[in-house]
């Protein structure tokens, strides 16, 4: 086999489907391969590699399966480095191939040969393994070596710099590999099992590891049966969201009842979930003072970060629920507990919603079951999580998580497209659209289902909060201070893409591309959110004194 052969063959019996890039000489000869297998994986062109980094990203997101981009040597390479950060960031396994023409790379002067970078050097620090190859002898394993790394352990990208000659050379025979997971020896159920036996308030604290386990229906099976409550990351919301357990997710700009039931739980087990309150905050003190903590944690490194009233367990989610779903689990008196939780959730459930959460979530009610909410970052992003508990409804939500990544959502969008071949409901802001709107031309031609719903304040509305906090003045968040949006209908017009403004009858026919605005009031601001030192259930606007003082005594 040749070596483009073999990547390629690699790829198919891995699973994947889709890749995304733009070509350039020293990565032809994969690209050609691609196209010669395309009845079993299709290789489409972006029109940003920044965007086919995220639409790689949004595939894995949605699938589980490895997302692959490509790109040529020099400025293609660059333009993946954020994409690629977001995905270290969010532990999404992302396998990004380059490629470069010279052997000897002379790192003593700053180029060897034009567009000639040290790739490696460069992605280091944001992938979990990355290497330069230059020979037709070391391909295969490294190959195999990278499909293992990023699919085994908490998942990530990785990258592989190609010598250009390689992808035509002949490699050492030898077998294609697909990526394998092992499991485990469980250690940690006994000990839950132990501890819950003496807890009145246990929850479940879970995140996005959840999903990356393919463990949703495990854990809400788990949830109902022992009746303990859920509550999650902001970017977990979807795992269970219509299950009678599930309580909201908790933060700086979480659900008021979520924060309630986190402030009042004794014990934490927390499962697919990274833990990363700020320990020395005034806010979650209180939480490891009176609870404690169990983490399920299958990355050494996060789990050697200290977390006081904290057990660590180094396993994956996988195999800890697969456990405790055999075994007998049982806490004290769950009927008054959960009791508490509900009436926590009745009193609260209206409040924080505004215009933009209003509107989204009119728009949440109206798609089908199997579209796929993408979101952006700022404070639209907010606004839609908010609004998708409030909706009631259960459709998958994917997010720049972690690394927030401002302009990912149309990429990512085009990758959870190819990923569900469902339609998409792609949620941004004004800001967020035009870091990436040449991917409008890849939508436009294609003419995939993609909706998008445009929250549109005519602001840089987080930064401007944040503005208005601290300083007498706007600067480069507003018109009046330098920020400014286009026509956006005209934008979308000449992308080829329909255009509405907002209606909730808008997203009830998702069958092409569609821009749809909703416009409001720039001083909108993002509610709720917890100032710094309150307790994390006493967040702003401050509600009814009674209310809370009420609520708190609960």
């Amino acid at each position: 086999m040749t070596g483009a052969e073999f990547l390629t063959e690699s790829l198919i019996r891995c699973g994947v489907t889709d890749v995304f890039g733009i070509p350039g000489g020293v990565i032809l000869d994969f690209l050609y391969e691609l196209d010669r297998r395309k009845g079993e994986i299709t290789a489409h062109l972006s029109f940003h590699e920044q965007c086919a980094g995220f639409a790689a990203s949004g595939y894995t997101q949605y699938s589980g399966k490895i997302g692959v981009a490509y790109a040529t040597k020099g400025p293609g390479i660059t333009n993946l480095l954020t994409p690629v950060a977001d995905a270290y960031s969010d532990g999404t396994p992302v396998l990004v191939v380059t490629a470069h023409s010279e052997k000897q790379l002379d790192r003593n002067i700053r180029f060897t040969a034009e567009q000639e970078l040290d790739t490696v050097a460069l992605f280091r620090s944001v992938t979990k393994y990355a290497v330069r190859i230059d020979s037709a002898e070391a391909f295969a394993g490294e190959v195999k070596k990278a499909l293992q790394i990023t699919a085994g352990g908490r998942k990530g990208p990785v990258l592989i710099d190609v010598l250009t000659s390689i992808f035509t050379a002949e490699i050492p025979e030898t077998e294609p590999i697909s990526g394998t997971e092992t499991t485990q020896r469980v250690t940690s159920a006994n000990y839950i099992i132990e501890k819950l036996k003496n807890a009145h308030r246990p929850i479940f604290l879970i995140g996005d590891g959840i999903h990356q386990s393919h463990t949703e229906k495990r854990i809400c099976e788990l949830a109902e049966k022992t009746q303990i409550p859920v509550l999650s990351s902001r970017c977990a919301e979807d795992v269970m969201p219509v299950s009678e357990m599930y309580y909201g997710y908790i933060g700086s700009h979480g659900i008021r009842y979520a924060n309630f039931i986190l402030s009042k739980a004794d014990l934490i087990i927390a499962i697919g979930n990274r833990l990363a309150f700020p320990v020395n905050s005034d806010s979650y003190k209180p939480i490891y003072q009176n609870a404690e903590m169990i983490w399920i944690e299958s990355d050494p490194a996060e789990a050697g970060r200290h977390m006081p009233h904290c057990t660590c367990f180094p396993e994956n989610a996988a195999d800890t629920l697969c456990e405790l779903s055999k075994r007998t689990v049982s806490y004290k008196d769950p009927d008054t507990w959960t009791a508490i939780c509900q009436k926590l959730k009745t009193a609260l459930f209206e409040m924080d919603v505004n215009l933009p959460v209003s509107m989204a979530a009119e728009a949440f009610r109206a798609i089908q079951p199997d579209a796929v909410i993408v979101n952006d970052v700022g404070n639209n992003e907010f606004w839609s999580s908010r609004a998708y508990l409030y909706a009631g409804i259960a459709n998958r939500m994917l997010y720049s998580k972690c690394f927030g990544a401002l302009g990912c959502s149309l990429g990512k969008s085009i990758g959870a497209y190819y990923a569900s071949r469902q339609p998409v409901l792609c949620v941004t802001g004004d800001q967020g659209l035009q870091l990436n709107s040449q991917e409008l031309q890849f939508i436009g031609m294609h003419k995939l289902p993609i909706t998008i719903l445009l929250l549109n304040n005519g602001a840089s509305g987080m930064i401007r909060s944040r503005e208005k906090l601290r300083y007498p003045k706007f600067v480069h968040t507003t018109a009046e201070s330098g920020y400014g949006t286009p026509d956006f209908r005209k934008l979308a017009e000449t992308y080829g893409i329909g255009y509405q403004t907002f209606s909730p009858a808008a997203f009830e026919n998702m069958d092409g591309p569609l821009l749809v605005e909703a416009q409001f009031d720039e001083a909108i601001d993002l509610e709720p959110n917890l100032p710094r030192g309150n307790r994390c259930q006493d967040m702003s606007p401050a509600m009814d004194k009674v209310l809370f003082e009420e609520l708190d005594k609960l």
